[in-house]
């Protein structure tokens, strides 16, 4: 049968393309129905002959069918036999009733339906008019309409209750091969009923069961729109029992979910069970066959492909509606597969990918994937690869190339059905396999005769996509593999692999790479081939590895190859004489670099200790020298390329201090009770140095500064730990000093965080109290600032300039005027005479201005006026 164009599993959805010509079912119904009978007009190109003939023929089919005797360009009378009412429990609602009239042998556009009585309960009449050149006349078909709420005439009735709702289904015994009428109705609740019927459950008399059609898909899900009842029509098309759902929604009444469930059961043997066709389809095939595990495997394969087509619709998914309705998804392929394998009783799995499913078969122990969906096709469109066995016995691996999440699936811990044989592919138990190989086997040959130990060939099939090509080669690759090979002198070991790449959309690469291992026929010994020696074992093998020959010690290649010079063995470097022996163990000389020979030719890499001294040899065992870096330490290396001794270095005028270790001291280290500090590099600091943010003063010789006072260049310092020196505020013998980021010592004012300091000559931060400074007085607070505004000292007022200064005479503050005196107390309140004018001084201390003290006036400025009179 045809290859689908999608499959589908239970519940995920994947459309796998295909390029084909697909035949409509239309067209087929239409190929097998009665030839109509021809317009009278004639059709184009048709001569009067030609339509009265087919009229005939018409009329021939229609006596057939009616057992009356017609004559040619004769119509045929219509009578109530030839139609019938399809709905048998017709109800009455309070709106006429007008059923649906259906023929089998009238078309339905050659007639015409009228109604009688159908307003009420009771007897109504459908009156069908027919006036065509076919057919003609009037007949009467009688219909009863019962009430809504009369019982139907079923043989069956289920219910289920929730609530007051109660949900009834009705049904007669069912007829295999015809569709069944279930009747759903509903009473109580709010009336307006939805209804659903789940997808049906077959249940084989053997035990099994399974979901005849996918329940995700779009008509088993949707519910009616709101009404009293309605019918729904299912075949049965197998002997068994179906378990069918049926459920109501009654929103309004706050019902969702009240289900029914029927268990509908006929034995027909027209009709027989799954598990019956199963049995029959594995007898015939025992009887056809050898027996053998694959030649049923075979057999079974291509029974299945010529049992059902693909169900486009994606809703046939069961071994049931592919043996007994002919269609089905990819569930439908593989279960039928597996149960008729199961009762060959030949091992098998179900294996999932791409929204996709296919089986895994064991045939003589040995594991390989079926794909019967993919392989249900006519198709030929690949030269002599039988499209219909491609996914006949292959590999996981090639498998994945048609389904790319099967990858995933053999890389789990746990796969059961891991396939890595190709023996019982399809192509290679007939033989095309080997055929295929056959037209490489010159190619292949003209290399090997060259001892070539790897190489590629394009695939002939270049023009095909990677998803054919890339499972055909490498059934092709095996074949090559399983062939013996062979060329002058030895046999050939020879390992092919496909490989198959995707350039563009439109363009694709196909090639064969291969391997050859060459096994000499010559006696045992030394051989010379091109140049090049090679030692033969006693069984005709090259010798490989280290081997002892006469006493000797010699290397040879994978490729037998007897090595020499330099040569990388187990990722270590050795040196090989032009005689093939290893270089003699100890010191040597090369091209002006030492090495240091170890055994069998070795050099020496990293560190390695000759005669009590330690020498430092690189990845490729040169000696090495001068300043070395490894592991984050710093080393020093002779020119002799002994590791300096622990102890001071000078080097290039720098010294440098070496830890038992043998690196390089860095950062700080205290050395015979001296502190010193070494950089990076590893040379010792000496002068200013800053070390993690702070200055450090270093002598000459290294050690740091002593601690305490330093004057340096007429600037004093104060050096603490290390040789630091201070930063900022320093108390130093209970005084306060200033130093900048420098570490300078400041005096005379000092702006900090916007107070100001005074710092006298000797750095000491002025104590607390009043200063006198070149005449100006200032008040220095409890942190050593200076103050500014107003302060009271010792029960007197003062007030401070901005320049800390303290101020005298007339002051204006916050628009107030003040009096302070020459020593700078601010006025007492009441009369103050200043030479020949009087002022008053307010509580607050402040100068009254412009108003009246008692029966004195002052003015604006504060001066008593003596002329003013209230």
């Amino acid at each position: 049968m045809r290859k689908p164009a999608s499959c589908v599993l239970s519940i995920a959805l994947s459309l796998v393309m295909t390029v084909g010509f697909i035949p409509s079912p239309a067209l087929a119904e239409i190929a097998s129905a009665p030839e109509p009978a021809a317009q009278s007009a004639g059709k184009p190109n048709e001569s009067p002959a030609e339509t009265t003939s087919g009229q005939a023929r018409a009329n021939d089919q229609i006596s057939a069918a009616s057992g009356t005797n017609v004559t040619a360009n004769a119509t045929q009378p219509i009578d109530a036999s030839m139609f019938s009412i399809e709905d048998t429990d017709i109800r009455y609602t309070g709106n006429p009733v007008m059923p649906t009239v259906t023929s089998s042998t009238v078309p339905s556009d050659q007639y015409t339906v009228a109604y009688e009585n159908n307003v009420a309960i009771g007897q109504a009449t459908a009156v069908v008019t027919a006036d065509d050149q076919n057919y003609s006349g009037t007949c009467a078909i009688p219909f009863e309409i019962k009430p809504a709420n009369a019982a139907a005439n079923y043989q069956h009735s289920t219910t289920a209750q929730s609530g007051d709702i109660t949900l009834t289904v009705q049904w007669n015994d069912p007829r295999l091969g015809q569709e069944t009428t279930f009747h759903v109705t509903a009473t109580g609740g709010s009336g307006a009923y939805q209804f659903r019927m789940d997808a049906p459950t077959y249940m084989d008399p053997d035990g099994s069961s399974e979901s005849v059609a996918d329940p995700s898909r779009n008509q088993w899900q949707q519910y009616t729109g709101e009404c009293t009842s309605h019918d729904y029509q299912f075949e049965m098309t197998a002997s068994g029992t179906y378990y069918l759902r049926f459920y109501l929604m009654d929103k309004a009444a706050g019902v969702y979910y009240l289900r029914s469930n029927v268990f509908a059961s006929a034995n027909d043997d027209a009709y027989p069970a799954v598990s019956a066709i199963v049995k029959s389809a594995v007898d015939k095939c025992s009887a056809d066959t050898d027996g053998s595990d694959y030649a049923r495997a075979l057999w079974l394969h291509d029974w299945t492909l010529d049992q059902l087509e693909y169900d486009h619709s994606l809703n046939w998914c069961s071994a049931e509606s592919g043996l007994t309705r002919h269609q089905g998804t990819c569930e439908s392929y593989q279960r039928i597969y597996s149960k008729l394998l199961d009762a060959a009783g030949i091992a098998n799995g179900r294996i999932t990918g791409n929204g996709h499913t296919w089986n895994a078969v064991k045939i003589d122990g040995k594991w390989c994937q079926m794909d019967l969906t993919w392989d249900d096709t006519s198709d030929n469109w690949y030269g002599d690869l039988d499209q219909r066995h491609l996914y006949f016995g292959l590999t996981d691996e090639l498998m994945a190339i048609a389904h790319s999440d099967h990858t995933a699936n053999y890389q789990k811990d746990g796969y059961a059905y891991r396939s890595t044989d190709l023996s019982n592919n399809y192509f290679v138990r007939n033989g095309k396999a080997d055929e295929w190989a056959e037209k490489y086997a010159d190619r292949i040959q003209q290399h090997l005769n060259a001892r070539e130990e790897s190489f590629s060939i394009d695939a002939d099939n270049q023009s095909f996509p990677p998803s054919i090509s890339g499972i055909q080669n490498g059934i092709v690759a095996y074949a090559m593999n399983q062939r013996e090979w062979k060329t002058n002198n030895a046999k050939v070991n020879l390992t092919a692999t496909s490989d198959v790449s995707t350039q563009s959309s439109s363009k694709w690469a196909a090639f064969y790479d291969f391997e050859a291992k060459y096994t000499s026929t010559t006696p045992k010994g030394w051989r010379l081939e091109n140049s090049i020696w090679y030692y033969l074992n006693a069984d005709g093998s090259y010798a490989t590895g280290w081997r002892t020959i006469d006493g000797s010690r010699y290397y040879f290649e994978d490729s037998g190859a007897m090595a020499t010079g330099w040569t990388v063995i187990g990722g270590k470097r050795h040196l090989l004489t032009c005689s093939g022996s290893p270089a003699a163990k100890g010191w040597l000389l090369l091209n002006g670099t030492w090495y240091y020979v170890i055994d069998d030719g070795e050099v020496a890499t990293g560190w390695r200790k000759v005669n009590n001294a330690w020498y430092l040899f690189d990845d490729k065992g040169e000696m090495a020298t001068g300043w070395r870096e490894v592991s984050g330490k710093l080393y020093y290396l002779a020119d002799s390329g002994k590791l300096a001794s622990p102890g001071w270095l000078l080097l290039g005028g720098t010294w440098f201090y070496i830890e038992g270790d043998g690196s390089a001291a860095t950062g700080w280290q205290t050395i015979d009770g001296a502190r010193y500090y070494f950089e990076d590099d590893g040379a010792m600091a000496t002068g200013w140095k800053e070390i993690d943010g702070k200055h450090h003063l270093l002598t000459s010789s290294g050690r740091s500064a002593a601690k305490g006072w330093l004057r340096l260049d007429g600037i004093w310092y104060y050096v603490v730990n290390d040789g630091e020196v201070a930063t900022g505020w320093h108390k130093v013998n209970n005084s306060w000093y200033l130093f900048n980021n420098k570490g300078e010592m400041l005096t005379g004012w000092q702006e900090l965080s916007g107070k100001r300091y005074y710092l006298t000559d000797s750095g000491k931060l002025v104590a607390p109290g009043w200063l006198l400074l070149d005449g100006t007085w200032f008040y220095i607070e409890d942190d050593g600032s200076a103050a500014t505004g107003w302060r009271e000292v010792s029960g007197a007022r003062y007030l401070l300039g901005n320049d800390e200064s303290m101020l005298t005479g007339w002051q204006e503050v916050s628009g107030k005027r003040y009096y302070l005196t020459e020593s700078g107390r601010l006025a007492p309140s009441g009369w103050m005479q200043l030479k020949d004018d009087w002022y008053y001084v307010q509580a607050d201390r402040s100068i009254a201005t412009d108003c009246w003290i008692g029966s004195y006036y002052v003015d604006k400025t504060g001066k008593w006026i003596p002329a003013a009179q209230k």
